[in-house]
């Protein structure tokens, strides 16, 4: 036997598995004019009822707020073309793993067959047998789905063309499949082009490779896809970034193009310290990874309402927080970042790049009688659009090598960032703390120092009024991240190395409070403050970003070009 063969006979059973699925679940509704009239009436409104009712077997999850997006967007897009002549282009970058493809390139040609609304819609992915998987579900469905005959007995069946890449439906409606790259000129129905264009996950990871792939696909994208519609053809991309300067990330930005960029965590966990602990538990394989899994899950239940309190995620029926935490680990943040969160690192963009971060342990290095500085940017009455996190840094200096010893960073009240502080120093005592003092932050110092005189505790304070830019400043820790003179401890500083990792220049991305409050301690243990004019090193020949010193502060568009000097 050929292999064509087999994989047609495994295709054949994959498919006959389907229908008896849809058979299954889309059983026919009660015989009832009213109701099909009802029913019918408000699927032509609404695509979440369309596919809900009618396919059941994909659809038995709540909506998340991804879908409820595409449901309205998709249906308003359509009918304002057909209103006013006028077409749209509309680009999403959705999780993977969210039912885009779903919703997109199976829920919504349906919805347009059902109801006439486009006469030729075209389905486009990374290669055309992708796209043609896509169109063989919507024939699956075309040829089994008793609701569907049942309200739409015109579109169900097989039509005047039904192949492995185009068909046309009983109705009268084209849908066809095309692959990236694919030539795409003098496609026709009838007299019309395509009038609906579905682009679902056109990019893969060797797409976004290497430049000349990325142009060569935005070339192909533009001269000839965009090409191939009318005046009032819609256009619809989604996909997930998987590169920071992929077709995807172009489109959002690109005049002309609407859409949005959705994230699997909405909104993260404050709790920081209690993740922190989790993770350490959960990544203690030493102990088996099935133990180590199991005293994080008995952690999390433990402290489950605190870990849990004001997040938000995309859609919480199938990835809750809990579980979208577990695959941040062990996928790692990289990943996770780019197909999760549509955040993919720009390295060209960033001060400090992961692989820099050199770690030490504890019972390694002798710290003892080694000066204990401290440093905290209460980060209070800033000019911020974000409610900024406060930074509580500790750490000692040997052999020209700043090792820390306390990198919290969580948003909290003034009160709790004067108690954690005490905490730490009654733990630990710091010889000397530095101390941010702009605008309100001087009143929350000299209130600090007196909570502690009132508790007995006496804390050198060094207060800190900058002048010298914060980019200008938090930049000079460049040299100390990359070459290991700042270490950091195995676990409990993740909050820290991601405020490092995701930091930009002037405000573009991450926060700033604990690189700053770094910056602090590192001249607090240098031995004095320095202004950022003055950095502590000279670049070497095959710095990251060089020269430096010529122009360390000339304009952070070429300070932070890679490779291309």
């Amino acid at each position: 036997m050929r292999l064509s063969q087999v994989k047609q006979k495994t295709f054949d059973k994959e498919v006959e598995a389907i229908r008896q699925m849809i058979q299954a679940s889309a059983k026919p509704f009660p015989d009832d004019k009213a109701a099909q009239k009802a029913r019918k009436a408000q699927a032509g409104l609404s695509l979440d009822f369309f596919c809900r009712t009618y396919f059941p077997h994909y659809f038995a999850k709540p909506s998340s707020r991804l879908h409820k997006y595409f449901s309205k967007r998709y249906l308003d897009m359509i009918q304002r073309a057909i209103q006013t002549g006028e077409g749209d282009k509309e680009a999403n970058a959705a999780p993977r793993g969210n039912a885009k493809s779903t919703w997109g390139t199976f829920g919504l040609p349906l919805w347009v067959a059902a109801f006439r609304k486009r006469k030729f819609a075209l389905i486009v992915s990374e290669t055309r047998s992708q796209a043609e998987s896509f169109l063989s579900f919507i024939k699956i469905e075309l040829e089994t789905n008793e609701r569907l005959q049942q309200d739409f007995p015109e579109l169900v069946g097989e039509g005047p063309v039904w192949r492995s890449d185009q068909i046309i439906t009983r109705n009268g409606v084209k849908i066809q499949a095309a692959g990236a790259g694919q030539k795409l000129r003098g496609l026709r129905h009838g007299n019309c082009r395509p009038d609906l264009v579905i682009v679902d996950d056109l990019e893969n990871d060797e797409s976004v490779e290497s430049p000349d792939q990325r142009r060569k696909l935005e070339n192909w994208f533009f001269k000839a896809l965009m090409k191939i519609g009318q005046p009032d053809t819609v256009f619809i991309v989604v996909g997930t970034i998987l590169h920071y300067d992929s077709l995807l990330s172009r489109l959002l930005v690109k005049p002309g193009w609407k859409g949005q960029k959705f994230k699997a965590v909405m909104k993260w966990s404050p709790a920081v310290k209690r993740w922190e602990e989790w993770e350490r538990i959960y990544s203690d394989i030493t102990v088996g990874k099935e133990e180590a899994e199991a005293a994080a899950d008995n952690y999390f239940e433990a402290h489950k309402e605190e870990m849990l309190r004001y997040t938000e995620v995309l859609w919480p029926e199938m990835e809750p927080y809990y579980y979208l935490m577990k695959m941040r680990v062990s996928d790692g943040p990289a990943y996770f970042e780019s197909e999760k969160q549509n955040e993919p690192i720009n390295p060209e963009d960033a001060i400090f790049l992961e692989e820099w971060i050199q770690y030490y342990d504890e019972d390694e290095v002798d710290l003892e009688g080694l000066k204990h500085g401290g440093a905290c940017d209460p980060s209070l009455g800033k000019k911020s659009k974000n409610a900024d996190p406060s930074a509580i840094l500790g750490g000692r200096m040997k052999n020209n090598v700043i090792y820390l010893t306390v990198a919290d960073i969580e948003k909290r009240h003034p009160d709790q960032i004067m108690t954690d502080i005490l905490t730490y120093h009654a733990r630990d005592p710091f010889d000397e703390l530095a101390m941010e003092e702009i605008q309100f932050q001087e009143f929350f110092s000299h209130s600090f120092q007196k909570e502690a005189h009132a508790k007995g505790l006496t804390i050198n304070v060094k207060a800190i009024k900058p002048t010298a830019d914060k980019d200008l400043r938090i930049v000079t820790l460049q040299p100390w991240i990359k070459n290991g003179w700042i270490r950091f401890k195995r676990h409990g500083m993740g909050e820290l190395i991601k405020h490092l990792i995701y930091y930009r220049p002037k405000g573009k991305g991450g926060h700033d409070d604990g690189p700053d409050a770094l910056d602090m301690l590192k001249n607090l243990l240098v031995g004095g403050l320095v202004t950022a004019a003055a950095a502590p090193v000279e670049a070497k020949a095959d710095d990251y970003h060089t020269p430096r010193k010529s122009r360390l502060f000339g304009g952070f568009g070429q300070m932070f070009r890679r490779g291309n000097e």
